[in-house]
């Protein structure tokens, strides 16, 4: 499901979020897994064009009464210009629209840039958790309630 509409075809769409993502995150989904996101009722995106280029998006999984961010991006040459808060903004709104309560995500305990970016925009530590990057990587369960 999209928010965003544009005059992108849905494979046009998932190479331009392919090359985003795999250009600026360590985590990469590939191309055929955008498109089943583009297409799935239980995941949405959003995303920021500059001109043509896709500069940032936001994938989040619905649930019961809430959300889950499974990947926030901003290209490294768009970032500190408030794009990442705009698209966690507008979805938290949304999200809030359709009853959800809360948004949640993981993050590196080791990313440490990311970890303040997420406390600005309304997130707070829930829990550690353990190995979830692998046995010498940990993550913080980090969660925003929707008011």
């Amino acid at each position: 499901m999209l928010l965003h509409y544009q005059s992108l075809s849905p494979t046009h769409l998932a190479e331009h979020l392919h090359t985003c993502n795999k250009t600026n995150l360590p985590v990469v989904y590939s191309q055929d897994e955008w498109k089943t996101f583009i297409h799935s009722q239980t995941h949405i995106i959003d995303y920021k064009l500059d001109n043509e280029k896709l500069i940032g998006y936001i994938l989040v999984q619905l649930n019961n009464n809430s959300a889950h961010i499974c990947s926030l991006c901003v290209d490294t040459n768009y970032r500190n210009k408030n794009f990442g808060s705009q698209l966690i903004t507008k979805m938290a709104n949304f999200l809030h629209k359709i009853n959800k309560n809360f948004i949640t995500l993981n993050v590196q305990t080791t990313n440490t840039v990311a970890i303040k970016f997420y406390k600005k925009n309304n997130f707070h530590i829930v829990e550690t958790l353990q190995h979830y990057y692998g046995y010498f990587s940990n993550a913080y369960h980090m969660k925003r309630i929707l008011t």
